[in-house]
């Protein structure tokens, strides 16, 4: 029931507010503000808290004393004790109740975590790591005599930093180190924000070998390597378009050991469910790296828990050591992390045929660009006989057609637009779909192209089929036609009518977003054309370069890239300080 004496007003704008940036639901905000009686400053400080909330800040800050004072004598605006208040300003952090609720209750359980550890045990490691690893490896062993016995551990390092090995030994050590204590091996659950990071972790977990690892080590090995990752929202039981999950303190996981990987894509709202289906015994791995790109939803919740551990050598490690081969192409991901423009370009320079930069500065030079990488694309094909018909039962040819489109990636900052995924999708696909042999009789009515060659990026997950957000596959023609094919447990390939596939996009070009958790031979980093752009940051660009594992390239000039490097996106939260305990 509405109370008396409250106004509405259903004007698109409410008089007085037309603030830069909002939207149709901030002027919904400041419309339901002053509809139940809100001064107007709480009105247009509630709308720039929706905003942020759409940014993915936790909150909004609010730098002016005598606002704040004002604001915190409202009775629609509480102080962190109260609980019936839509606002909360704490400090000098405006929040929405729901997201000062998430924050609250993420730092409560974390703290638990942390001043929860069992008793720590000087494990046996011996023919656990490879006693010729030498120095680089030694932060390795650090890591997981640190982590053994942490109800929370953190370990964080960028691209080729040894994670994923760090990660197999930790489990075998802490499997053993279970078994020894409850004559059972624990059981472990593993997980990572997207079907394409899970799927990694599962591939990468079951490659290690046996004759790695001494005898005393093969029922760990064997105990680790039967793990099945699988997506957080499918572990937690997503409820889907409902909300929420199945899996919470009422029916906890069942589970010793959960493994994060990809954290940075974690949000607010899936930490919070995560923790709250934590038994209270289990331990909790995050695994990540912390310059990454935050998630697209609220929060930035690995790299506040990073920061709020910083000082805390128990929890946290990072491992630094760069194992891969891309030698040409690790000093421009550090003088990105760093901040450092005058080195990355001095890396660049020094760099040679791993990387290059075009400027890109019109839709005319972009469209050129975007011809001789359709060429580039188009000869791979050919080279492998992608456009052939493939015998449905040789799955190793399919597996190889697989890893050759997921070579080479175009990555956005935009999604709409010439510059953005859309647009640059839509131009290759006009290049490849008749150079291909696109089939129109087994294109859907909706006018879609299908040809062999095309690559899609399934976008709502679709449980019953087995198939994800984020998992990509390929067009190829077989004894039954055109069908979609995508990367299967163990290696083998699985098939899927066109028919049948769940919402989906094009996936030659991709935003950055999209592509966390994935890394090709070759990228294309495509920035936006405006070097003021508020999605030029150090994060974006640092997620975006470090995805090449060969070869990379960049259409922008020199100002966008220093733009880029040289502003850092850190988002509102009180998280670190509730974390520590202030």
């Amino acid at each position: 029931m509405i109370a008396a004496g409250h106004r509405f007003d259903f004007h698109s704008r409410p008089q007085g507010f037309d603030e830069e940036g909002w939207g149709p639901l901030e002027h919904a905000v400041a419309r339901w503000v002053l509809a139940h009686d809100g001064d107007a400053r709480l009105a247009a400080v509630a709308a720039r808290a929706s905003l942020a909330d759409g940014r993915g800040d936790s909150a909004s800050i609010v730098d002016d004393a005598g606002l704040r004072e004002t604001l915190a004598a409202m009775p629609m605006v509480g102080d962190g004790t109260s609980q019936g208040t839509p606002f909360v300003l704490d400090g000098d952090l405006f929040y929405l109740r729901r997201n000062f609720a998430h924050e609250v209750a993420v730092a409560a359980m974390l703290q638990e975590r942390l001043a929860a550890d069992d008793a720590a045990t000087d494990a046996d490691l011996d023919g656990l790591f490879d006693a010729a690893g030498g120095d680089a490896q030694s932060s390795q062993v650090e890591a997981v005599r640190k982590a053994l016995g942490r109800r929370l551990f953190v370990l964080t390092g960028g691209p080729g930093t040894g994670k994923t090995t760090t990660v197999l030994r930790l489990l075998m050590a802490a499997s053993r180190s279970h078994f020894a204590r409850d004559g059972r091996w624990p059981r472990i659950a593993l997980a990572a924000p997207t079907g394409k990071a899970a799927q990694r972790l599962g591939e990468s977990l079951r490659r290690a070998e046996a004759g790695d690892f001494p005898a005393e080590w093969q029922a760990a090995l064997e105990q680790v390597k039967s793990g099945r990752p699988d997506t957080l929202h499918r572990m937690l039981g997503s409820r889907g378009i409902r909300g929420g999950f199945t899996r919470g303190a009422g029916m906890p996981l069942d589970a010793d050991i959960v493994v994060v990987d990809e954290a940075s894509m974690l949000d607010l709202v899936l930490l919070r469910a995560l923790l709250e289906a934590l038994p209270a015994q289990a331990s909790l791995l995050l695994v990540g790296d912390a310059d990454q790109l935050d998630s697209v939803g609220t929060g930035s919740v690995l790299q506040d828990i990073v920061v709020a551990l910083d000082d805390d050598p128990v929890h946290l490690h990072r491992l630094q050591h760069a194992y891969r081969a891309d030698a040409a192409l690790r000093p421009l991901n550090e003088a990105v992390r760093a901040g450092d423009a005058g080195a990355f370009f001095a890396s660049l320079d020094l760099a040679g045929a791993s990387a290059s930069r075009h400027p890109v500065r019109d839709a005319a030079a972009l469209g050129d660009r975007v011809d001789a990488w359709c060429d580039g694309l188009l000869d791979d094909y050919r080279r492998h006989g992608i456009a052939h018909m493939v015998d449905a039962n040789d799955t190793g040819r399919i597996a190889e057609w697989l890893a050759v489109a997921d070579g080479r990636q175009l990555l956005c900052a935009l999604r709409e637009g010439p510059f953005g995924a859309v647009g640059l999708n839509a131009a290759i696909e006009a290049r490849l779909a008749p150079a291909l042999g696109d089939d129109i009789a087994a294109s859907p009515s909706n006018g879609t192209r299908w040809y062999p060659g095309r690559r899609i990026l399934v976008t709502r997950n679709d449980p019953g089929i087995g198939l994800f957000n984020g998992d990509v596959g390929l067009c190829l023609r077989d004894g039954e036609g055109l069908r979609v094919w995508f990367a299967g447990e163990g290696g083998i390939p699985r098939a899927f009518a066109i028919a049948a596939l769940p919402p989906h996009q094009p996936a030659f070009a991709l935003t950055v977003h999209k592509a966390q958790g994935s890394e090709y031979d070759e990228v294309v980093v495509v920035p936006p054309p405006l070097t003021d752009h508020p999605l030029l940051s150090r994060q974006w660009f640092y997620t975006a370069i470090s995805r090449a594992r060969g070869r990379l390239h960049l259409w922008a000039d020199a100002a966008s890239l220093t733009r880029a490097i040289e502003r850092p996106a850190r988002r509102s939260s009180g998280l670190v300080r509730r974390i520590r305990g202030g």
